[in-house]
């Protein structure tokens, strides 16, 4: 309460803040923050207990893009654009991988039956994943 009364606007917002922190954790999470009283303490606790799980799931995801194989039933647009998914998610994530780094993995994965493919890409360097155009029952995919 300020001098005349009323609630400080600053920790009125801060409250708020922490309650929708609280609101919208999961039960195991809101018993690490039952002590907190301000949101910046609420910030803290959940940094420290889910930056483990983030930098897992961005080596899963690395791991995933490096281990890229299309399988015999999927076709090449789906197996693309599953790569291009993985990828999407680990740049969500603040985290980068080389655009060559990611095509190589990418073109490794179909296989010896693409092997042209694999080859005109290789021959161009200034290839960009995103300039790629997708070709599905004759359209042209975005």
């Amino acid at each position: 309460m300020q001098e005349d009364g009323f609630v400080h606007p600053e920790l009125a917002k801060d409250k708020l803040v922490l309650s929708w922190i609280k609101a919208t954790s999961s039960s195991s999470i809101k018993t690490l923050l039952i002590l907190c009283t301000t949101a910046n303490q609420a910030w803290i606790i959940l940094a420290k207990r889910l930056s483990p799980l983030a930098s897992t799931c961005i080596r899963i995801l690395k791991d995933q893009i490096r281990t890229l194989k299309k399988d015999n039933g999927i076709i090449v647009v789906d197996y693309l654009n599953y790569a291009k998914s993985l990828f999407d998610s680990l740049v969500q994530s603040d985290e980068t991988m080389d655009d060559d780094e990611f095509i190589s993995y990418v073109l490794d994965g179909p296989g010896f039956e693409y092997k042209e493919l694999a080859t005109t890409l290789h021959l161009h360097p200034d290839f960009d994943f995103n300039s790629m155009n997708i070709y599905r029952n004759g359209c042209l995919l975005p």
